[in-house]
């Protein structure tokens, strides 16, 4: 077992580069916390944040939750690299720290890509919302 990971077949590693994030981070969290599909790694990438993300990093006490910090700010392809190479799983996902999922997003993109095998990349709708939640576009409603 490696990062909290029992099994790689059907494994999501998640990755999450950040740059001060918060408070934002903790909604996407959250949402990750709630999926329906619970095989999964997040590799979280902090890009060197200056604001207290490192601090709340440091306290995720789930071991689904591989934490690598930057000393300095690099960008966000450096991050995702190095998240690509943590990466433990089957599948990968990508989730910026200012994006929510919905709670059935890994589920439903798991067993797409089980259902065809032929198909090597999934994507999803986007929802943009303001502070108060209405939607301000949606995009890739089919």
């Amino acid at each position: 077992m490696t990062n909290g990971v029992t099994d790689s077949k059907g494994l999501v590693s998640v990755i999450m580069p950040v740059y001060n994030g918060m408070p934002m981070i903790k909604a996407s969290i959250e949402s990750l916390l709630e999926q329906t599909y619970p095989n999964w790694e997040c590799i979280i990438i902090n890009d060197g944040s200056t604001d207290n993300t490192k601090e709340h990093l440091d306290s995720l006490a789930d071991p689904r939750f591989v934490v690598h910090h930057f000393d300095k700010n690099q960008g966000r392809p450096q991050a995702r690299q190095k998240g690509l190479e943590l990466a433990q799983g089957e599948f990968i996902a990508m989730l910026d720290a200012d994006d929510i999922y919905h709670p059935e997003k890994l589920a439903i993109q798991v067993a797409t890509m089980n259902q065809y095998p032929d198909v090597y990349l999934v994507g999803t709708g986007l929802c943009s919302f303001g502070c108060n939640v209405n939607f301000i576009r949606i995009r890739g409603k089919g």
